[in-house]
């Protein structure tokens, strides 16, 4: 029977209960007043660790060489490691992440997320050049590069860009010049396919040009006149529009359409320098359409018949959407469709499909399939990729299971059966297994930092040179195999087990143990 004084230091908001408390006054090296109170620690020459619960499963903390986790579940938790910060505050509602990268583009890279609404991202680039971008969704956007470039858009007044790609609301990868204060003056340079755009008192007065063409409209869309050296056309929007032009080869090409979007007629010669055949289309949608381009022809009179013919494909339609029949040359397949998606039946060398929506469906093509029973209460699907073989089965919203086969004959598998457990088998042979699992997902980082040890009854995890770690409700009860050296305890408020390949321990109130060497 031994008594021991213990001079381990707690976290600031732990002190005065557990001073207070005289059985911690003679306490072991590891402390269990579970689920109250846990601690644990283990030092070595090369690496230590530290772990510390509270009102388990509530506040925990560990600490293993530089890597530190902090958490107050669910409201909080912390990650952080030589070249990783993760701040969690009521995950998803508030994120931090900031890292220390090696990929080619960034060096290193800081993000606030307040979601749905505002995000927050400072990167620095391998060339050292910084970039900020600010989001509040759906009106502030943001962007500023350390040498000058930049854009802010504050929807739907302020638009403004200098030499500057735009990420969001627009993805516009190109740099980007333009300023406007909405209603009253816009500028856009390179903008949306036109090579300039202006505004006036929009939609008072707007012009836009794009190679030689020019566009004034008066009261955008409704008054608009086309012209340039060689364009005329005007626009009386939606009613009718008209456009003429004479290309490089001294062709003429016109355009036009009538109540808008229905009425639309083309007419485009073959182009000898650009090898593109003529275009032809007149159309009133949807009850009639004539186009013609090549080898490509279209015809359509709803809801009768219908063609879609090209140089390897033909399909046509009867009685829309009853009955439609394709056949491929190129790919030698017949497809046959009943009332659109309903029933669909394709067979062919490389294609073939099967479909009784939404009772039954097959899809299989060289490289994938697809499978269904009861849309969307089974479905699975294969994809053979260059370097993975990559199966999912999914039986909504219990059950998903997804394997990689890889090509070096590693396995990737994950699986859960909703409520009931999740299990993960990782390409180096490691397994981890938890119950309950109250997610349709298999892997969430953030649900299983600040969430999963909420419900997380029993826990496993098991390496391929046989270490492995088991726990319930946290340290109940807790066994770990690591590098030959077994360790396992049972922690209860009043009595505590521990065991390794030296000793066993019963431990009473804190203050009595009973050691016996192994």
């Amino acid at each position: 029977m031994t008594l021991t004084a213990h001079n381990k230091k707690f976290p600031i908001f732990l002190l005065f209960f557990f001073l207070s408390n005289p059985l911690v006054w003679a306490s072991e090296k590891n402390i269990s007043f579970f689920p109250i109170f846990y601690s644990s620690s283990d030092k070595t020459t090369t690496d230590s660790h530290t772990y510390i619960s509270a009102l388990s499963p509530i506040f925990e903390y560990s600490s293993k060489d530089n890597e530190h986790f902090l958490a107050f579940h669910p409201l909080f938790s912390q990650t952080k490691s030589t070249t990783t910060t993760e701040l969690d505050i009521l995950y998803p509602i508030f994120r931090y992440t900031g890292k220390k990268t090696d990929t080619p583009q960034i060096k290193e890279e800081k993000k606030w997320i307040l979601f749905p609404l505002f995000v927050k991202r400072n990167r620095t680039l391998n060339n050292n050049i910084k970039l900020k971008t600010t989001v509040l969704f759906p009106i502030f956007f943001y962007g500023r590069y350390s040498d000058g470039k930049g854009y802010l858009i504050i929807l739907p007044f302020i638009f403004y860009a200098k030499n500057s790609p735009v990420f969001v609301p627009i993805y516009l990868p190109s740099k980007q010049n333009f300023e406007a204060f909405f209603p009253l003056y816009g500028n856009f340079k390179k903008f949306l396919g036109k090579d300039s755009l202006k505004f006036f008192l929009f939609p008072l007065f707007v012009h836009s040009e794009k190679k030689e063409m020019k566009c004034t409209s008066i009261i955008w869309p409704i008054f608009g006149l086309f012209y340039g050296e060689k364009i005329s056309g005007f626009r009386l929007f939606p009613l009718f529009g008209f456009a003429k032009k004479i290309n490089e080869e001294d062709k003429i090409e016109t355009s036009a359409y009538f109540i808008w979007p229905l009425g639309h007629h083309k007419r485009y010669p073959a182009s000898i320098k650009k090898s593109t055949p003529p275009i032809s289309l007149d159309m009133f949608f949807p009850f009639f359409i004539n186009f013609k381009k090549g080898n490509t022809i279209i015809e359509y009179y709803f809801p009768f018949w219908g063609r879609k013919k090209s140089s390897n494909q033909s399909t046509t339609s009867y009685l829309f959407p009853f009955l439609m029949v394709t056949k491929n040359t190129k790919d030698k397949f017949s497809q046959y469709r009943f009332f659109g998606i309903l029933f669909n039946r394709k067979t062919g060398e490389t294609k073939k499909e099967t479909q009784l929506f939404p009772f039954y469906g097959v899809k299989k093509r060289t490289n994938y399939k697809r499978n269904y029973v009861l849309w969307p209460f089974y479905t699975s699907a294969e994809d053979k990729m260059k370097n993975v073989n990559y199966k999912r089965k999914y039986l909504f919203p219990f059950y998903i299971s997804q394997k990689k086969e890889f090509n070096d004959g590693s396995i990737e598998k994950k699986s859960c059966l909703f409520p009931f457990f999740g299990k993960k088998k990782l390409r180096d042979g490691n397994i981890s297994f938890q119950t309950l699992w109250l997610f349709w997902y298999t892997e969430d980082k953030g649900i299983d930092r600040n969430w999963a040890p909420l419900w997380a009854f029993y826990k496993s995890t098991k390496k391929l040179n046989g270490d492995f770690c088991k726990s319930v409700f946290g340290r109940l009860y807790y066994s770990e195999q690591c590098d030959g050296k077994k360790k396992k305890e049972i922690n209860l408020f009043i009595y505590r087990y521990s065991s390794n390949n030296k000793e066993s321990r019963h431990t009473f109130f804190g203050l009595i143990s009973l050691k016996k060497k192994s």
